[in-house]
């Protein structure tokens, strides 16, 4: 499995909360299985989604559904490309 590291540390990630429960309810959402984050570059999307994605593994979330599988996509370039 891989999934991205934090891109900011858990005590330093803060004012999304509205968002990751926004998210949170997506994921519980049976008839909902694909979910788009979009929004001007630089606002911190894919921080968000990495930092949601690390709480609902690591069992800090309140989501009952259990995916077989997790697929992230993101259009930021890596360092040094």
């Amino acid at each position: 499995m891989h999934i991205p590291d934090r891109l900011a540390s858990e005590n330093v990630f803060t004012g999304r909360d509205t968002e990751i429960t926004a998210l949170c309810e997506w994921a519980d959402d049976p008839d909902s299985r694909k979910c788009m984050v979009w929004g001007d570059g630089g606002v911190g999307k894919t921080t968000m989604v990495v930092e949601f994605l690390h709480r609902w593994l690591d069992g800090k979330t309140k989501i009952e559904w259990t995916p077989e599988i997790i697929t992230f996509y993101t259009a930021k370039k890596p360092d040094g490309v």
